[in-house]
């Protein structure tokens, strides 16, 4: 019998949340005192804002710059609650995950404080096993959560992409023009 398994159930718990206003070289010496995998770059009112791996931070450590300058070159966090299930974020974001390598695993967040980390390579391995289950094949178990993504795309029509939490501050962009894409109907 199929049992989803859920993002809490995934996440690794080797992260530490470090301030917009710290240098990657603070941040890099807290993860390696920590002995923590990610860095999670939250505000000041503890909202995730990007997510980096100690190797990241390792290749920007030579510029040591704060973060909040690193993150305008970084995509914001994708955020997901613990209760999804793997199933749906793999539905949801395993092509966007797969698209940009610079993202290296998903927030969790339970009740609104960030509980963990799904690293890219658990949601990669989840893929593969999901795509080759009956669940993939069309045999929906009741009571599946409905993905509420929506395709968005560039004005020119020269870019597509499906965004499964919208961010206003933070609109999807076009990679060749910049420009903010629209949701297409």
């Amino acid at each position: 019998m199929y049992k989803p398994v859920t993002v809490g159930q995934a996440m690794t718990r080797k992260f530490e949340c470090i301030d917009l206003a710290r240098t990657v070289n603070q941040a890099l010496q807290l993860l390696k005192e920590k002995g923590a995998e990610f860095c999670v770059v939250v505000t000041g009112s503890l909202e995730p804002s990007t997510i980096l791996t100690a190797e990241q931070l390792e290749n920007f450590s030579a510029k040591d710059q704060s973060l909040a300058t690193l993150k305008a070159e970084m995509p914001t966090a994708i955020v997901v609650p613990s209760n999804h299930t793997m199933d749906l974020v793999v539905s949801a974001l395993g092509d966007c995950l797969s698209q940009d390598p610079r993202i290296p695993g998903i927030v969790v967040v339970d009740d609104k404080t960030i509980a963990g980390v799904v690293p890219r390579e658990i949601v990669a391995a989840h893929k593969v096993t999901f795509e080759n289950s009956a669940v993939r094949r069309g045999a929906n178990l009741a009571g599946d959560p409905v993905t509420s993504a929506r395709v968005y795309e560039c004005p020119l029509k020269d870019y597509q992409t499906t965004v499964v939490i919208y961010n206003r501050f933070d609109p999807p962009r076009c990679p060749n023009d910049n420009t903010v894409l629209i949701r297409k109907r």
